[in-house]
């Protein structure tokens, strides 16, 4: 979790120095560097939210088999025995 923020980050950190240093052109350039600046801000927006989307954190290594949910007995030590619970299995 804390890479993704800090990958976000750098790369929101980047683009924005970017577009601030594209924009603070000369004024004979006719509104090229105004342009530039808003293209480098949407596309800082959209890599930003591309990478903090993701799919989510998963435990382990990406299954690609067959999946089933089954019964399975767990300790519980709250209630000091043992009890059923539904557990993901793949194959």
């Amino acid at each position: 979790m804390f890479k993704k923020i800090a990958v976000t980050t750098l790369a929101v950190a980047t683009l924005a120095t970017a577009s601030v240093s594209a924009t603070t052109g000369s004024a004979q350039a006719g509104g090229k560097g105004l342009a530039l600046g808003i293209i480098a801000g949407a596309t800082a927006l959209g890599v930003g939210a591309a990478i903090a989307h993701g799919h989510g954190p998963y435990y382990g290594h990406p299954v690609y088999g067959y999946c089933e949910f089954r019964k399975v007995r767990v300790w519980s030590p709250y209630k000091g025995h043992y009890v059923w619970r539904t557990r993901k299995i793949c194959y």
